[in-house]
């Protein structure tokens, strides 16, 4: 079963997916890792999530009626406004979970593990992005890719680095998030109007965006300054190999990075 590009089953990985408004009804998804998922609107009227990981997952506005959610991990999970009636939650974890404007007066809540309280109202603290937290991660994962001579390998290792510090810190990734980017034209002229941001960090309260670059693109810094308009987070990660220096090939004066993109350099 596909839904939204997706394939859809029992165990499957679907962290960060974007199924707004799916129409899942009686879906088997069933011990399904769908941490920081994008559910919002989506029909699960009789899906079986039985299991299932759905922390930090939103889904507001989505349908539960009759939807099997015994012993499914929902910390932190965006309930708000959900359409909820004899929904079986027994087992099932919510501490800290949204659940306002939602009535669960007659779900199975047995043995639940409910933090007094937070069930009927929001208890959730911003999720704040500390930049020079990644910087130092990176750095420390430098000293070790630095070694390596092929350059796309480094890249790769760069982007392995980011996205194990997005999970360690409980955001939801995915490389290659398209962006659409308004009136950029390149330095020879050429005007480009999306593109696609290399890693997307999604939480329930921010979203991150980030660049990774051997080269000084002006394109790249176009998109993060499109996706810090868009109310991102925007991170420019650039990186030179042993001995070398940092390009300014895209600009005859060198870089020019507006206030609000965190940039961070990894080598000299």
């Amino acid at each position: 079963m596909e839904v939204n590009g997706y394939e859809i089953g029992p165990r499957t990985d679907l962290r960060g997916a974007d199924l707004r408004r799916a129409d899942l009804r009686g879906a088997d998804l069933g011990c399904a890792d769908l941490r920081g998922a994008d559910l919002r609107g989506a029909d699960l009227r009789k899906a079986d999530l039985r299991g299932a990981k759905l922390r930090r997952a939103v889904l507001y506005l989505a349908d539960l009626r009759g939807a099997d959610l015994r012993k499914a991990d929902l910390r932190k999970a965006d309930l708000r406004g959900v359409f909820a009636s004899s929904e079986n939650l027994e087992r099932a974890i919510l501490t800290g979970a949204m659940t306002e404007d939602v009535e669960l007066t007659r779900a199975n809540l047995t043995d639940a593990d409910v933090v007094t309280g937070s069930i009927f109202e929001d208890v959730s603290t911003n999720q704040e992005f500390d930049p020079d937290d990644l910087a130092s991660t990176l750095a420390e994962a430098w000293e070790r890719i630095k070694k390596e001579k092929d350059a796309q390998e480094i890249t790769r290792l760069v982007t392995d680095a980011v996205l194990a510090w997005a999970q360690a810190n409980d955001w939801s990734a995915r490389k290659e998030e398209r962006i659409k980017v308004d009136g950029y034209v390149s330095p020879r002229g050429k005007s480009r109007s999306s593109g696609l941001i290399d890693i997307w960090c999604r939480s329930l309260w921010a979203d991150l965006a980030i660049e990774i670059d051997r080269t000084n693109k002006s394109w790249s810094l176009a998109k993060l300054v499109q996706a810090q308009q868009n109310g991102a987070h925007a991170v420019w990660v650039r990186w030179v190999p042993k001995g070398k220096r940092f390009s300014t090939r895209s600009y005859p004066k060198g870089p020019v990075v507006p206030a609000g993109i965190h940039l961070i350099k990894l080598g000299r």
